[in-house]
């Protein structure tokens, strides 16, 4: 039996010339692409402006404020739980290189470990506001509510 010819001319299916990787995440060009905007970002954390920036990669100002736009768009959210670990294990690792020194009387070093103390402070919450309950009588006189405190709310 005679094998039939598809006619593939008008067949949109039929890709022309080599597959590219040019729009993979993984593609040479992404990768670089990522990397000026880590270089970028890292810059502007340094407090360089966008000229500077764009004379450090060798590129246009707009470019480096696109950059570093589009780093800062795309760039992942960490848990507030996660940043507060962190930023906990940063403030013991700065202590533990001054408090010995604090110790041993350096006025400097004291400071810079009550600052850290109180840094820990705010980060484990002790200096939140503590609650406080206000109740309303539901009476109004002359337009003014009247709140009834607790004893214990009244000396706060």
């Amino acid at each position: 039996m005679p094998r039939k010819t598809i006619d593939m001319r008008g067949d949109r299916r039929r890709r022309k010339g080599k597959r590219t990787t040019g729009t993979s995440t993984t593609s040479p060009r992404e990768i670089k692409y990522r990397e000026k905007v880590a270089q970028a970002l890292e810059y502007r954390k340094l407090g360089y402006t966008y000229e500077q920036i764009g004379g450090e990669l060798k590129c246009d100002p707009a470019y480096a404020y696109r950059l570093v736009k589009w780093g800062l768009d795309n760039m992942v959210a960490e848990p507030a739980e996660d940043l507060k670990k962190i930023m906990r294990a940063r403030v013991e690792e700065m202590m533990v290189g001054v408090l010995d020194k604090a110790f041993a009387g350096e006025i400097d070093a004291q400071d810079a470990v009550r600052k850290n103390m109180e840094l820990q402070a705010k980060l484990d919450g002790l200096f939140a506001p503590t609650s406080s309950k206000v109740e309303h009588s539901g009476e109004v006189q002359g337009g003014q509510p009247i709140f009834i405190l607790s004893d214990a709310d009244a000396r706060l």
